[in-house]
């Protein structure tokens, strides 16, 4: 996130707070769905697209310039 903000592609908080919003975007409620028995393990496919659509929410929110 540092290497981020200091490129200017992120911007507008810091860079533990950007990782905690990514990681929150990334896991959701995930875990809880999994440890309950409500959804199956995701594929790598579905894993690779929910950590792109992640960081694609993540630029959304801390755009930079």
């Amino acid at each position: 996130m540092a290497r981020a903000i200091a490129a200017g592609q992120l911007k507008g908080a810091s860079p533990h707070d950007m990782a905690e919003t990514w990681f929150a975007l990334l896991i959701g409620d995930l875990q809880i769905r999994r440890v309950t028995g409500a959804l199956q393990m995701p594929d790598d496919a579905a894993l690779a697209a929910r950590a792109g659509l992640a960081l694609a929410q993540l630029r959304q929110l801390f755009a930079g310039s």
